[in-house]
């Protein structure tokens, strides 16, 4: 009877760290979303005090997802777009060799996932999704 017990509480563990799991990758896609939320503010601001406002929040929000370990495939994929929208411009062939190796990767884990949408700035409206 120990061991049932034992192995039903290693499965209510394993339940519960997969909803953390969960929880903590859905926090990646957040803060993937606010951070296109300050990009899109900082394209229509005016002043050079608001735009720097925009990218300080940029940057803590960078630094979070910077210091967290991804723990599946979409949350390296939320890091490496915010990479991509933040570091390249919109047309990737005039980019650097490592750039031009980097975005394939992101390609190609945007293709495995099956988030395509994000590769494209008009996918930013699917970000809800």
């Amino acid at each position: 009877m120990k061991t049932r017990l034992a192995f039903s509480e290693h499965r209510n563990v394993e339940k519960d760290n997969s909803a953390d799991a969960s929880a903590y990758s859905s926090q990646f896609k957040a803060l993937f979303q606010l951070w296109l939320r300050f990009d899109e503010a900082q394209a229509s601001m005016r002043g050079e005090e608001s735009v720097d406002q925009c990218t300080k929040v940029q940057s803590v929000i960078m630094t979070l997802m910077e210091a967290t370990p991804s723990q599946t495939m979409e949350d390296l994929l939320y890091k490496l777009a915010i990479w991509r929208w933040d570091s390249l411009e919109p047309d990737i062939e005039t980019a650097d060799r490592g750039d031009r190796l980097a975005y394939s990767a992101l390609a190609d884990l945007a293709r495995m996932t099956s988030n395509d949408w994000i590769l494209t700035r008009c996918g930013e409206a699917e970000v809800g999704r």
